[in-house]
């Protein structure tokens, strides 16, 4: 029998909870329509992240290969784990928003966080792949680089917070329907906030630290990275199946020209 270390016990963990929570979002996806709103694809992303990192944590135990692939894999996909809960929240501040039209925030207030937000994931990455890599001074930019990203991720948490508030703070102007996302938008914050100042000292940690990179200690992992994670993605999950599928709304102008238009042909 394999003796597993307190690594890969947290693996199966990640992949007893993402399996189901992968399938549940898919569904998600196809009652909400991510293709109207991207919130809903980003619970798949951090799903799919979660189970290939995992599964490459659990392979190399049981395996006893630690190949340079696996663990820059396992890296990766731990380095980037912020970006698609920050880019759900995102993407259901924005539907609660377009719902209150035309008194909700503009579009063109979210697509320039969203941009940022990529633009940190890339960098994430980048620097998760460099971090992986034999020579020092690929080491070092990659730590750089998650710093970078870190703080940017940071920056995005706080914008989302302002807005989701304000949000909150209209949400009578929003239909009925949208009651369950607004709240969520808002229970999801000190979860979130956990989870990125975990992100943040992981990225600014010194060696033998219980946060020291690329391994930091289990109980840290499963408390502020895992825990956090599976909070967030079940308030989200909830508020989805509880959250009817969006209609898009008719300007009242252009209601009140086809009203206009149905009472003459009367």
């Amino acid at each position: 029998m394999v003796s597993l270390t307190t690594h890969g016990i947290l693996a199966i963990a990640e992949i007893a909870f993402f399996a189901p929570a992968f399938v549940i979002s898919v569904g998600l996806c196809i009652k909400q329509n991510c293709i109207r709103n991207l919130g809903w694809f980003y619970m798949v992303m951090i799903s799919i992240l979660r189970l290939v990192g995992a599964s490459c944590v659990l392979y190399m135990e049981t395996q006893n290969s630690y190949s340079s692939g696996l663990q820059e894999t396992a890296a990766i996909t731990s380095a980037v784990g912020t970006a698609p809960l920050l880019l759900a929240l995102l993407g259901l501040v924005a539907r609660v928003n377009e719902s209150m039209r035309p008194d909700g925030l503009s579009r063109n207030v979210f697509r320039p966080i969203h941009l940022v937000s990529l633009a940190a994931l890339i960098l994430s990455v980048v620097g998760g792949i460099n971090t992986s890599k034999s020579g020092k001074d690929s080491y070092d930019l990659g730590r750089t680089l998650l710093k970078v990203g870190s703080v940017i991720f940071f920056l995005i948490w706080m914008t989302l917070s302002a807005l989701a508030i304000f949000t909150f703070c209209r949400r009578f102007r929003a239909p009925s329907s949208e009651s369950k996302l607004v709240l969520t938008c808002v229970c999801v914050l000190p979860f979130l906030l956990v989870r990125l100042v975990y992100t943040l000292a992981v990225s600014f940690s010194s060696p033998g630290s219980i946060f020291a990179y690329p391994s930091p200690s289990v109980p840290v992992q499963a408390s502020m990275m895992f825990a956090m994670e599976a909070i967030v993605l079940c308030f989200y999950i909830i508020a989805g199946l509880l959250t009817p599928r969006q209609v898009k709304r008719i300007p009242e102008t252009e209601a009140k020209d086809m009203s206009g238009g149905h009472a003459m042909e009367g």
